[in-house]
């Protein structure tokens, strides 16, 4: 992941797609939602922030995947939001 931060564009689908895996890997297997949302944030802030300079074909490609990443990182936040007790407040 840091080889394709450095080397490859936010927007670039092979970084996203990785980062999308690496974010799953995270949930799925090391129980980590915490972790997995930190990584498809960042993927998906950097990547929207570059969108608009990348040209038709690579924009829907990028598109596609930060569809993706946006679902999932959805359903991680609700599920951190389950995990975390909730404060009552006095009315």
């Amino acid at each position: 992941m840091k080889i394709a931060e450095r080397g490859l564009s936010p927007t670039n689908v092979v970084r996203l797609g990785l980062a999308l895996n690496f974010a799953i890997l995270y949930y799925e297997v090391l129980k980590s939602t915490e972790r997995a949302c930190k990584l498809a944030n960042q993927a998906y802030e950097e990547a929207i922030a570059e969108l608009d300079g990348v040209d038709n074909q690579s924009h829907e490609d990028a598109l596609f995947i930060l569809e993706i990443i946006k679902d999932n990182l959805s359903v991680w936040i609700d599920e951190l939001n389950l995990d975390t007790p909730q404060v009552k407040k006095d009315d």
